[in-house]
């Protein structure tokens, strides 16, 4: 999760400092760490949103390597739907309903 944290981060900053913080700080936190020991359904739910929300923020604020970004968003969607439900794809939903009217990659 640290690590998927850390590149969401840096496709959303652009720094890496700024990644290293956020994922040091999810790493450091008691109650994700604690959640994560309890709600061992919810945290592939967690990682596969995750995963699609790296995926959809290189969409849409990456110019370079469109299909790159394109594979994490609907395959981490998908299998965030396959674990939990079609809840997930309220993710999908918002993106799409939000993208600027410039490019549509999706």
């Amino acid at each position: 999760m640290a690590l998927t944290t850390f590149q969401f981060t840096r496709i959303l900053t652009g720094d890496d400092r700024t990644a290293l913080l956020s994922s040091a700080m999810l790493a450091s936190n008691f109650v994700f760490l604690r959640a994560s020991i309890n709600a061992i359904p919810d945290m592939p739910l967690t990682f596969f949103m995750l995963v699609g929300f790296i995926g959809f923020a290189g969409l849409l604020f990456r110019e370079d390597r469109q299909k790159l970004y394109a594979l994490p968003a609907y395959c981490g969607t998908g299998l965030a739907v396959l674990t939990k439900g079609l809840l997930s794809l309220a993710m999908a939903a918002y993106v799409i309903a939000f993208l600027p009217k410039r490019s549509h990659p999706i």
